[in-house]
């Protein structure tokens, strides 16, 4: 009994040393198999991450070539939810979907970012870019390298039958000015301002200095300043120019200006005064009253340019009833002036708040014409009529003829205004290195 139950014990033993060794020895051989499967030069991962590199890549090449396709076209489109290039790069590189060697490879050499209207799809989300601002770059204030048609002929109509007066009737072309960004307007055209006034003086005076100085400081500027290869037109800076930058008063809701009474009380376009002698006025003065039209003609032709062989011809009076006039000049002092800008987008932020008054009133002691009538009933014995004029940071009136017939003659400087088309400006210019915007050729 004893024999069989060893028997049956022995029967019933476990694995052998050598079959636990085969064993081991086939699970070493699945896994390293299982390895080279996953991890090897042509294994699972690898593909995959191949794969995973090939696809993001292919989102970059697909996002740089759409977008150097859109700088090829004329293509544009307005987008309230458009980001710029470089915005849609910051926000794919804040969400971890694009590097920076990404980043470059889209970007390639340019500096400027998109210049027109696209959109690039990366996975499931499509993001359109949209073309960048004028604005962006140029800034109220910058300077340009703008030059215009050489002109080396004098002016000339600045003459006696003409302005009134003999004087600098040889006034030509300053070639010294240098100019700046007074505005970008919204129709794609740019306003340039010399950055200085002319070196010599214009007269004027009485009745003939009234009736042409604006139609003259327009055309003068107009021919001396202007450059027909840039389709760029000069005129005279005027009143508007001015009072368009200024800022209106939350509590008033008027402009500064817009409350000044003369010394009869008579308040500024609203308010008139009339005159029952001493009843003499410019024959221009007639066909506006002085308040329409003001500043016109802003481009002039030779019709609106009068040659008067005496003072005579270009005053008259009223006869049968009072002269009533409108009250179109208004005065405020340099440091009033100064702080009744609006705020400009500029270069240095931290002469945003004085930079239109330092570009309009040149913020020192030069003085200077401004192309728009004005009348002012200052007096109570008779009315004023005359241009208006920058001095010394304030804005002024320069009276040329009294209304009993008498004459004043001034002489001041020329601030040009040049306009262009925004895309003669080359935004590849280097701005901060140069100092200037370049012209395209």
């Amino acid at each position: 009994m004893k024999k069989q139950i060893l028997t049956e014990q022995k029967g019933n033993t476990g694995i052998t040393l050598i079959a636990l060794v085969i064993t081991i020895i086939v699970l070493l051989i699945l896994a390293g198999i299982s390895i080279a499967t996953l991890m090897g030069e042509n294994g699972v991962l690898t593909k995959a991450n191949d794969a995973k590199t090939e696809t993001r890549g292919a989102s970059v090449e697909e996002a740089r070539d759409l977008w150097k396709i859109n700088q090829e076209t004329d293509r544009h489109t307005d987008n309230e939810t458009a980001q710029t290039l470089e915005e849609l790069i910051a926000d794919l590189i804040n969400q971890n979907l694009l590097t920076e060697d990404e980043k470059d490879q889209i970007l390639g050499n340019s500096s400027k970012g998109i210049e027109a209207t696209g959109q690039v799809t990366i996975g499931s989300r499509t993001i359109i870019f949209k073309e960048k601002e004028l604005t962006d770059y140029v800034k109220i204030g910058d300077y340009v390298d703008y030059h215009p048609d050489v002109v080396t002929t004098p002016y000339d109509k600045f003459g006696e039958t003409y302005t009134g007066n003999a004087n600098a009737s040889d006034i030509g072309q300053d070639s010294n000015l240098q100019w700046r960004v007074l505005n970008i307007n919204s129709n794609g055209m740019v306003d340039l301002i010399s950055a200085s006034p002319t070196s010599k003086r214009v007269y004027f005076q009485g009745a003939r200095g009234y009736n042409n100085g604006v139609a003259i400081l327009n055309d003068y500027c107009k021919t001396m300043y202007s450059n027909a290869s840039k389709k760029a037109v000069a005129r005279s800076l005027n009143i508007e120019d001015i009072q368009d930058k200024m800022k209106v008063d939350e509590e008033t809701g008027k402009k500064a200006y817009e409350s000044y009474t003369s010394g009869t009380g008579t308040v500024y376009k609203t308010g008139t005064y009339p005159y029952s002698s001493n009843k003499w006025y410019p024959l221009k003065w007639k066909e506006d009253n002085g308040i329409v039209g003001e500043s016109d003609p802003k481009n002039p032709t030779s019709s609106d340019i009068i040659s008067y062989a005496s003072e005579d011809d270009a005053k008259t009076q009223e006869t049968s009833r009072d002269l009533t006039v409108t009250q179109t000049y208004w005065y405020l002092n340099a440091s009033t002036m100064s702080s009744n800008f609006e705020t400009a987008n500029t270069r240095d932020t931290t002469r945003a708040n004085s930079m239109y008054y330092e570009l309009l009133c040149n913020n020192g002691s030069s003085y200077y014409w401004l192309a728009s009538r004005c009348v002012t009933a200052l007096d109570p014995s008779g009315a004023n009529f005359g241009l208006r004029l920058v001095n010394s940071g304030s804005v002024e009136e320069s009276r040329m003829f009294y209304s009993n017939s008498n004459t004043y003659s001034v002489n001041v400087f020329v601030r040009p205004v040049v306009s262009l088309p925004s895309n003669v400006i080359d935004l590849n210019t280097n701005y901060e290195t140069e100092g200037k915007w370049n012209l395209n050729s």
